[in-house]
């Protein structure tokens, strides 16, 4: 083991060595602020994002073996002029703002790229490993790097820690606060300088607060010098667009919420469903800065808002995880769902990462979180209550496998804590017949409790997106993101009243079939769609008698109905 140790720490001088000295050439004056980012398809595609102050650069890229770039692919990026001076701080240089996209790319495969100029000098290496077509990969959970101009250098100790540790660390996944102030060049000339540790990975990040302060006060602003710096892939809401979006890695989802701006949140919010709804994956993992759970510290009512606003739509589509920053504390939660620590199966559990800079932030167990109960009742276990959770220059290893999520927090010196997830969605699903699976849909009366619901069975998922329940003054929909969602509530039924329910099902390929469910505790007979139709004798002349017209007036379909939705037992 530690000879193996002492192989991977010598393989990361000598990439470092080649890297940033063998290779240094006339392109480091001409080339600046280099990122590489995952495209929306983390298998085919990678984003590249730098400043340059000539015109006419390209990214040169090949795999890792092409040491020589004999077979290199030639991109040119689009480029616009860019400068900004804040009133607070000195002037950004004047260039070009260039961002390539690298397309068609082999999945699980490793490359190197560079930067050339038109003069023909060439920059610095950076690589990158396209994600698998399913099976296990490793990213590196950062977030909080600001620090002093000159202390960037802790977390790109935290990024070469990872890479020594787990070999296999595809990429960063950093929830903001990259900088101290975005609207200070030497904030982000000191974290380029020193996190030199990036050219050996990606970097999926969003803006914290402090990418948003543009000038000295701490004020949000907006995140234009952040989305200077960034090449995120262009998939999300408008109003932020750059700082939200999405990616698939592997067997996973990830989704990216800045939820530094508030004031866009129901369109976030539409987005994300919409997001989730067409890329489902065995494993859903967000992002964001000011997250839903809390150390309980001066950030604990912050926390609880988001939590409020947010823990609906993670219960919605059972979300696996969820990665935030800005408390500068290390609080890992249970499950939950629908704000109680959840049954096995459901639920989404949160982390608010340590930071990986200097910053530490208070802690208070006592804290009153959901349900009037303290955040003690919510966090993972005991053992992590024997952790000093108020630390910071550390970061989380988190291992995506088959079967289970691994995290290991670690510093720069070891793993000082480990646990696991299991992975709530089934490798695979088998394919039904719709008419079949239509015919099987029925509703169920508990004469007992008096109240009714739906039930379709586990065979809706990999199949069927939605079960929604149309009519009534509230349009109620189940989407189906896990086997365990099999059944609907329509709460309380009354008897003496007729019940008509239709009931609108969207598969997986968007087609949509519809069925009317009747439910009858009138006494009476009445005409059942699941029913062959029976003759009645019409005696000539008859009229509608009271009691049917009573009967037709309970036929409201569910008008007040207050749905809930209920787990399988």
């Amino acid at each position: 083991m530690i000879l193996k140790k002492f192989f991977i720490v010598i393989s990361l001088v000598l990439i470092s060595l080649f890297t940033f000295n063998t290779n240094v050439s006339a392109a480091t004056d001409k080339v600046a602020y280099v990122t590489t980012s995952i495209g929306e398809d983390g298998q085919r595609q990678m984003l590249v994002n730098y400043h340059a102050y000539e015109e006419g650069t390209v990214v040169e890229y090949t795999v890792l073996s092409d040491t020589s770039y004999a077979n290199k692919v030639t991109v040119t990026p689009t480029s616009y002029s860019w400068s900004y001076k804040s009133p607070s701080y000195s002037a950004f240089r004047d260039g070009l703002v260039c961002k390539a996209t690298l397309d068609d790319l082999t999945p699980d495969t490793e490359y190197r790229y560079r930067i050339r100029t038109a003069s023909g000098a060439t920059s610095n290496e950076y690589f990158f490993k396209t994600a698998p077509e399913r099976g296990t990969f490793t990213f590196a959970f950062l977030t909080d790097s600001q620090a002093g101009a000159t202390q960037y250098n802790i977390f790109n100790t935290l990024v070469g820690k990872a890479k020594e540790l787990r070999p296999d660390t595809a990429f960063v996944f950093h929830t903001g606060d990259v900088t101290d102030r975005g609207g200070q060049p030497e904030q982000w000339n000191g974290f380029y300088n020193q996190a030199t540790n990036l050219s050996l990975m990606p970097i999926a990040s969003t803006p914290g607060n402090h990418e948003y302060y543009l000038t000295d006060e701490a004020v949000n602003i907006s995140a234009e010098v952040y989305n200077q710096f960034f090449n995120n892939p262009q998939n999300g809401p408008e109003s932020t667009l750059n700082s939200s979006y999405y990616f698939t890695y592997g067997n996973a989802l990830f989704v990216m919420l800045d939820t530094v701006k508030t004031s866009n949140v129901n369109d976030l919010k539409d987005w994300f469903v919409d997001v989730v709804s067409n890329n489902m994956r065995r494993v859903i993992i967000v992002g964001m800065h000011i997250g839903p759970f809390t150390g309980g510290g001066s950030y604990g009512s912050s926390g609880r808002s988001v939590f409020n606003t947010w823990a609906p739509i993670f219960d919605k589509f059972n979300v696996d995880l969820v990665l935030s920053g800005h408390e500068h504390n290390f609080a890992p939660s249970k499950a939950i769902y629908q704000g109680e620590v959840a049954e096995k199966g459901y639920g989404t559990n949160y982390i608010v990462g340590p930071a990986s800079g200097t910053k530490t932030g208070g802690f208070n167990r006592d804290f009153i979180f959901s349900n009037n109960k303290p955040l003690s009742e919510f966090f993972l276990n005991d053992e992590v209550g024997t952790l000093n959770l108020n630390f910071s220059r550390a970061g989380i290893l988190i291992r995506v496998g088959a079967n289970d999520t691994k995290l290991e927090v670690f510093n720069a010196e070891k793993i000082l804590y480990d646990y696991s997830i299991p992975t709530r969605r089934p490798k695979s699903f088998f394919e039904i017949e719709k008419d079949n699976f239509m015919k099987k849909i029925k509703v169920e009366h508990d004469e007992e409790e008096g109240t009714a619901k739906i039930v379709w069975g586990e065979d809706a998922y990999g199949n069927v997106k939605t079960v929604k329940i149309t009519n009534g003054p509230a349009v109620t929909e189940t989407f189906i993101s896990t086997p365990l969602f099999v059944e609907r509530s329509i709460g309380k039924v009354y008897d003496g009243n007729v019940y008509r329910i239709q009931v609108e099902v969207t598969f997986t390929d968007d087609t949509v079939e519809e069925k009317e469910l009747v439910l009858n505790l009138s006494g009476e007979d009445i005409e059942d769609p699941e029913k062959p139709e029976k003759p009645k004798p019409q005696p000539a002349g008859c009229q509608m008698g009271s009691g049917v017209a009573s009967i037709i007036g309970l036929v409201t379909g569910l008008a007040g109905v207050v749905f809930v939705l209920k787990r399988k037992r």
